[in-house]
């Protein structure tokens, strides 16, 4: 989550992707669940992912 709400604050994900996100992981905790995230909330993710960790691949490695 801290994650999240760093991607929040950097503007990197809008208040409404952010919130949710969030309720998708908080009714959604384990890892099994949560690999089976939305697309749409996915790509929000992965595209803030690449912009906060620009020199890495891909968002497993953090």
């Amino acid at each position: 989550m801290q994650t999240l709400d760093e991607m929040r604050s950097l503007g990197l994900l809008t208040q409404e992707q952010y919130l949710e996100i969030t309720r998708y992981v908080m009714h959604h905790p384990t890892p099994e669940q949560i690999r089976a995230m939305p697309p749409h909330l996915w790509r929000a993710v992965l595209n803030a992912d690449a912009l906060l960790y620009p020199d890495e691949e891909d968002i497993a490695k953090h």
